[in-house]
């Protein structure tokens, strides 16, 4: 079935949860004592300001570390000071360090999730924009996600 067949399709994943994006936050390794911040796991972080630039940097690292297939990471910033009170991640001034220790994602998914996804989806759309719309939205959609 359709089904089985798409809940036997692995698909690698990074996904990356910024911290507050700017681009007047201050550098990594400037005179402020900038440095980066990365969890793992989809781990929290104290949120703070980082540019734009850094994470953009991040996503195309990610890249050249096989490691970071399948997780979920925060990026954030923090000073020397700051950085005494964030015991459960570690820092560095490049992004480098940080994704050679990354692990992926511990936890678990239910195996049909996509199809409960579907699920509810049809379900809002049936209810909020009437049967037919709903169908061509819900067809449209699974052609586009597949």
């Amino acid at each position: 079935t359709a089904g089985a067949s798409n809940s036997s399709k692995k698909i690698d994943y990074t996904i990356i949860r910024p911290g507050v994006m700017s681009d007047d936050a201050p550098a990594p390794g400037g005179t402020e004592g900038v440095k980066l911040l990365l969890a793992d796991n989809g781990g929290d972080l104290p949120v703070a300001r980082i540019r734009y630039q850094d994470i953009a940097k991040l996503c195309v690292e990610c890249l050249d570390y096989p490691n970071a297939a399948n997780c979920t990471l925060t990026a954030m910033t923090t000073t020397k000071t700051e950085e005494n009170d964030s015991s459960s991640s570690s820092s560095s001034t490049t992004w480098g360090p940080l994704l050679a220790k990354v692990r992926p994602d511990r936890r678990t998914f239910p195996s049909d999730m996509l199809e409960q996804h579907y699920a509810a989806v049809r379900n809002v759309l049936f209810k909020g924009f009437g049967g037919v719309a709903a169908v061509l939205l819900a067809i449209l959609v699974k052609v586009f996600l597949m």
